[in-house]
Order: C-alpha cells, then structure tokens, then sequence
C-alpha cells in the first residue's frame, strides 16, 4: 500500500537561530565549532554574532575594524537596519563565516533595550542561512530577583535565549563544570521552555546529574536541531515600526556619526 509523502516543512523567510551560552571560555569555542559545522550544510550564510557584554570574539582582522553590533543598535533603535547597513556590520572570516563583533565597551549594555535586541536580531536573521549568537549565562530577570536593573543588564541574552531554535550551554571539563551548565540550562528553559536545549561538553561519566538534560552529541547535532525546529515567524521578529526613542537612547561611546 503506498504511504502518502510526508509533509513538506515550510521554508524559512529568516535564519534559524542557535544561541551558545555558558562560561565564556568553553562557551566561545563552542559557538565557533557550530558556525564551522553549519557551513557544511551549505543553505546559505553563516553569522557569528557576539552578544556579550565583554566582546570575547576577536574581529579577524583587528587592523579592519567593522562597525558590528554597536551600529546595528545605533540603527535599530528607530528600526530594522537596511541591507548595507546591516551588511557593514558584518565582518568576514576566512572561514566563511560572518562575524558581528561585540559591543565596545563592557557598560555599554545600559543604553540597550531589549525591543532593540528583538530588532536587530531579526534584521540578521532576515540575511543568513543560520546566525549563532554567543550570550553570557546571566539570565536572570526582574521576576527572578526584583530589580529591572538586573533585567536590563542581562537584556542581550534573555531576548536571545527567548527567540532561538536551539540553545548551546557549553561546559567546562569535570563534574563542577557539569553542574553549572545543569543550572544553565534550568535558567534558559524558564526562557523557552520549547526550545531544543542541550549542553555540549563530555559529561563525567561519574556524575550523576549529567544525565539531568541532554548532551549534544556534537557541534553538528545542535545545527541539525536548530534547523529541524517549527517556523515560527513571529519570534524574535522585534516590532514592525519602531518610534524615536521607544528603544532608548544611545550612550555617546555607541553613536557613529
């Protein structure tokens, strides 16, 4: 008897999104290898964007700075960056791979809100075939600990986290390493609760807790995840109009012109 075909999946308007978190460290090398092992899909381009307070991904050419996420904030806060603008933004790497460099100064967090965020993230999803953002794991809001100061200062990474396909939580060797990516990963899913969430690492085979999420087998099983998740075009889309001023004021460090 012949089965009927499958359903076909809907084509994706915008990039899936991969968000890698964790300690810095691990968490950085992380989201590189997931980059590397998109391209290999060849569905089109791959963003590396660095959404960290501290900016731990070096351009590739430090001597050819590119205006990276401090423009794109600049530009967002009175809405979606065009196509050059957005592509000037974008530094490229000697392994395909596009990078949105980081913010340039640790305290710049405080002129970003988060409709910003939603803004330019759907702005780079809306010209790759897969963006990896790397995020703090500081993801605690108001209704966590009560201050919308706390909120707005992991502003980068709760939008992100809310508005991925698949969230990385990198882990450091050893079973201290696994228990705080478990915690990581608790944290993330109050964000999404339906959204692939896994830790990449090698669980210790004698912890007992590691076996509390799943284990990405390898850098490629997030990138299969993330693509393979439902299409959602209303996430992490950001607003259709955005008024002067409804997303903050930009601090002078920020301002390019």
């Amino acid at each position: 008897m012949a089965t009927s075909p499958a359903p076909a999946r809907p084509r994706r308007s915008r990039a899936a999104l991969v968000v890698v978190t964790g300690e810095l460290t691990p968490a950085a090398d992380a989201a590189q290898r997931i980059a590397s092992a998109a391209t290999a899909h060849r569905r089109g381009p791959v963003v590396l964007a660095d959404l960290t307070r501290s900016a731990v991904l070096a351009p590739p050419d430090p001597s050819r700075p590119t205006s990276g996420l401090a423009a794109l904030i600049e530009v967002a806060r009175f809405g979606p960056p065009n196509l050059a603008e957005l592509r000037a933004s974008v530094a490229a790497t000697d392994r395909g791979i596009g990078l949105v460099a980081g913010l340039p100064h640790p305290l710049d967090w405080v002129a970003v809100r988060p409709a910003t965020i939603a803004v330019v993230l759907g702005a780079l999803r809306s010209d790759a075939a897969l963006l990896v953002a790397l995020v703090d794991a500081d993801l605690e809001g108001e209704e966590d600990t009560g201050s919308v100061d706390v909120e707005e200062r992991h502003g980068l990474a709760r939008v992100a986290v809310a508005s991925a396909d698949a969230v990385t939580v990198a882990a450091a060797p050893g079973p201290v390493g696994a228990r705080l990516a478990q915690r990581t990963v608790a944290a993330a899913r109050s964000l999404a609760p339906e959204v692939a969430i896994g830790v990449l690492g090698a669980p210790p085979s004698d912890e007992p807790s590691a076996g509390v999420s799943p284990w990405w087998a390898s850098a490629g099983a997030v990138v299969d995840a993330a693509l393979a998740a439902p299409v959602h075009s209303e996430r992490g889309a950001g607003p259709e109009r955005v008024a002067p001023g409804d997303l903050g004021v930009a601090p002078r460090s920020l301002r390019l012109a």
